[in-house]
């Protein structure tokens, strides 16, 4: 996604509503002095940071404000951190500036704080909106990527400010109000609500994953490049585990058998070896197998997306078709790399790897974008 596109998503919840508090799922204490600037400023304190919400653009967590400022009516300090590129990896470890490029401004921020003052319920409108003018947070773990806290905010002061629906320009109000924070200590770690095993186990980065404590364990999942779970808990040997999503979209572990589609190792009885990571998985879901052989076209329907089927492998992968109708989807040779395709051709991964034919995918005509 563009940078754009990323702020707009982000500012339109920001704009709508605060989140209310949700459950204490895990949380930390705001704690510490303040060394902010600002005579006529508010000096405030804000409780327990809690974690609000995660999506594919940004990760959420809040505060109440425990100083009261307009009327008695909840008042949230908000922490919205985006998945800008430069940001993601250890690129969101580090000290970061609140008042300088990109943070000087809500349509560019990456690290953005944000007090919306009187907000009784979710869909409540704020009767003021502050924006961060000076401060620096601290992070020694990504939150974009763990949806844990670890870190600090120093010398936090925001100042009443309108934001542009159009533009998400955030503009300071002429003798508006602002707040001073107190210094804020975080040490929040995430576990989800439905983790029925040991809170530290959770995504404890111990190489082993938990199949069978209720949620799915983030260690589970590897990024490129990373070495699988050197063990998995709840599954039996041969099977890794994996993520299905329920229809109030949450998720919840389960145990696939594995096989290795490139080297010729399918599946018993109905399942299909499909292309994964770290290891292929025998998928049972016949929803998501066409018809088509390898050279042949596949229906239009972007569920169905292995093809190609022998011996239980499928040894092709159905590709985007045409760009804005995704008719015309060709059943395309499966590969591993460029040297699986032939001249002319180019690996296009999507999985373990990129577009440029390091990883898993089909053998498309062309060169790599």
């Amino acid at each position: 996604m563009t940078r754009r596109i990323l702020a707009s998503l982000v500012a339109a919840i920001a704009l709508s509503a605060c989140p209310p508090p949700p459950p204490v799922i895990a949380e930390g204490e705001g704690e510490g002095e303040g060394e902010g600037e600002g005579e006529d400023c508010t000096r405030v304190t804000v409780g327990p940071v809690r974690f609000g919400f995660q999506q594919d653009v940004s990760t959420h967590f809040e505060a109440q404000l425990t100083t009261q400022i307009g009327t008695p009516v909840f008042d949230h300090l908000v922490f919205q951190f985006i998945n800008y590129n430069e940001r993601i990896g250890d690129g969101g470890i580090g000290s970061f500036s609140l008042s300088e490029t990109p943070n000087d401004n809500y349509s560019t921020c990456t690290e953005c704080l944000l007090v919306f003052q009187d907000q009784l319920e979710a869909n409540d409108t704020p009767t003021k909106v502050f924006f961060q003018s000076a401060g620096s947070i601290t992070l020694t773990a990504n939150p974009r990527e763990t949806a844990s806290f670890f870190g600090n905010v120093r010398g936090l002061k925001l100042v009443e400010s309108t934001i542009d629906g159009e533009t998400l320009e955030s503009v300071p109000v002429a003798g508006g109000d602002c707040l001073i924070v107190e210094d804020i200590d975080v040490d929040l770690r995430f576990v989800p609500a439905g983790w029925t095993c040991d809170p530290a186990l959770y995504n404890s980065d111990d190489g082993v994953c938990e199949c069978d404590c209720g949620e799915v364990d983030a260690d589970c999942f590897v990024d490129f490049g990373e070495p699988a779970p050197a063990l998995i808990v709840g599954c039996a040997a041969g099977q890794t585990c994996l993520a299905r999503f329920l229809p109030d979209f949450s998720s919840e572990p389960f145990c696939a058998d594995t096989c290795d589609a490139l080297a010729g190792i399918g599946c018993s009885g109905t399942a299909v070896c499909a292309i994964a990571e770290p290891q292929d998985i025998c998928e049972t879901d016949a929803t998501r197998v066409a018809t088509a052989a390898v050279g042949g076209t596949c229906a239009n329907v972007p569920a169905q997306y292995l093809c190609g089927v022998v011996d239980g492998i499928a040894t092709g992968l159905c590709n985007n078709g045409e760009p804005e109708t995704g008719e015309n989807r060709e059943c395309r040779p499966l590969c591993g790399s460029a040297a699986d395709c032939e001249a002319g051709e180019f690996c296009y991964s999507i999985v373990g790897g990129s577009l440029d034919g390091e990883g898993k995918g089909w053998c498309e005509p062309g060169t790599a974008p």
